[in-house]
């Protein structure tokens, strides 16, 4: 299938992530003051917390949906959003947990039945600066909270991922919540049919992207120098299909992000695509 304009591009690569376990998320319930989907994350706690949600609502009653998500915003901005989501966040002396992954080793059953109750969002023209109406093409979250957004772009209409490069660094305010380093989203992509490029923090003209190609000759992979043909007729097809499969997201997340403050937090992701 080729997509023939940005807007039919977007919802082509949500089309496909939809066949590969992700929802079609509405951005009617976006938060941006927060960067949240709120009622994602409630639903969430709910459903896999239920025993610990109403002991809380015993102490709570109707407050209890804006402290919880108060606290976990709190936590996050202190600790980080890959924190939070691996290790849960405090709430009067409870850990609630915004997302399960699989473990390493020693899987049960009920670990499996926590893992498949979370819920993946592909939500396009997003709300990204609390002070005017811009919007970021599509947000990737887990169970509400956001891990990716991805600027894309179409040659047909005249721009490739250099103007989505450029975007980033021109338009995006690395102050707003959607975008702050570490207590937002961890990665942003520069996206078109033929190349992808990532970063993991936004800081206007410095800001440093590197390539998420699998290289399209020998020898190419290390250096990223551009992709094969897919048959998907996209040559960045793997990573809608591949990388962004559900399962092989959730682990990426779950075991193969990293940050360090002695070394560069996107080498890290960057691995995945050559993988």
């Amino acid at each position: 299938m080729k997509a023939t304009t940005e807007k039919a591009f977007e919802a082509y690569i949500q089309e496909t992530m939809a066949a590969r376990g992700w929802i079609s998320g509405s951005n009617q319930s976006w938060d941006k003051s927060r960067a949240l989907f709120p009622g994602q994350v409630i639903a969430f706690i709910k459903d896999t917390q239920a025993g610990l949600w109403a002991q809380m609502e015993k102490l709570h009653g109707r407050e209890l949906t804006g402290k919880l998500i108060e606290a976990l915003v709190k936590e996050r901005n202190a600790k980080g959003t890959l924190h939070i989501l691996r290790h849960g966040f405090k709430f009067y002396g409870k850990i609630f947990k915004p997302a399960y992954f699989k473990p390493a080793h020693g899987l049960v059953q009920e670990t499996l039945e926590l893992f498949s109750k979370n819920q993946l969002h592909a939500t396009r023209q997003v709300a990204c600066h609390p002070g005017d109406s811009g919007t970021v093409d599509m947000v990737l979250s887990l169970n509400g909270i956001p891990l990716a957004t991805m600027e894309i772009k179409n040659p047909a209409t005249g721009q490739t991922w250099k103007h989505a490069v450029s975007q980033y660094k021109r338009d995006r305010d690395p102050h707003a919540p959607l975008f702050q380093f570490i207590r937002g989203a961890v990665v942003h992509f520069a996206v078109d049919p033929d190349e992808i490029y990532m970063t993991t923090r936004l800081n206007k003209e410095s800001t440093f992207f590197l390539p998420f190609n699998r290289g399209s000759a020998p020898g190419e992979i290390e250096c990223g120098k551009g992709n094969p043909q897919h048959p998907s007729g996209h040559r960045t097809g793997y990573f809608w299909e591949d990388v962004l499969e559900r399962t092989s997201f959730l682990d990426i997340v779950g075991n193969f992000i990293f940050w360090k403050p002695v070394m560069k937090p996107l080498m890290m992701v960057r691995a995945v695509a050559g993988s």
